[in-house]
């Protein structure tokens, strides 16, 4: 099947404050809300983050960094409240045989200030059910005394991944809201992050699960 990889940007040979920061989502504080509209009642729920990262490498040209996003959600924790619900998403997206979605994606413009409040349009690839589309997500984020805080909101139409949600979910457009808390990695264990990110970003969303 399709899927969502690149190279990771960074080396351990150049992995300093001053030129590169990674920070590691904090899953317990994370998550992903999501409503379907239905004429009949709407449907919210969430799903679980497996986690992955936020990185900025900083393009000394510019006096500015750039920001790239690995985000992967838990197909198969989707919660509705509705059992029924619930088993029906989860046959839709395949979330048997395609437990993990991924995004993968870049910053549009260059940072110039990390300390400041930014907002930023991320530019990638998302992978569900095995399809692979390019997808533009709106994110707000801060950085302050080493967590990042960011918010992001966006649409995801389940047809243009071959999904289509019988009538019991009642639509097939998921308005889809993250959050997410990500923590500083240390130079204590950054090139065990990299090494993680080498081995992960060479695999299919759908082979990648990780026990958490």
């Amino acid at each position: 099947p399709a899927s969502v990889t690149q190279s990771p940007e960074a080396t351990s040979t150049q992995l300093t404050d001053d030129t590169y920061r990674i920070y590691v989502f904090d899953n317990d504080q994370s998550a992903v809300n999501f409503t379907i509209e239905s004429n009949v009642t709407d449907v919210s729920g969430t799903f679980d983050l497996l986690g992955r990262w936020f990185e900025f490498i900083y393009v000394p040209e510019e006096d500015a960094w750039r920001a790239l996003l690995v985000l992967d959600i838990d197909g198969a924790s989707v919660d509705t409240g509705s059992g029924l619900v619930d088993s029906l998403i989860r046959l839709g997206f395949e979330a048997e045989r395609y437990p993990v979605g991924r995004f993968v994606g870049e910053s549009e413009t260059l940072v110039t200030d990390l300390s400041e409040t930014n907002q930023i349009v991320m530019s990638g690839q998302v992978e569900l059910s095995g399809q692979v589309r390019d997808l533009r997500v709106p994110v707000t984020f801060r950085i302050n005394d080493g967590t990042l805080t960011a918010n992001a909101q966006f649409e995801i139409d389940a047809r243009e991944f071959g999904v289509d949600f019988p009538e019991g979910v009642g639509g097939n457009i998921l308005d889809s809201k993250i959050r997410v808390v990500a923590h500083e990695a240390d130079e204590a264990t950054i090139d065990e992050i990299v090494a993680e990110m080498e081995s992960l970003m060479s695999t299919p969303a759908s082979d990648s699960i990780v026990d958490e």
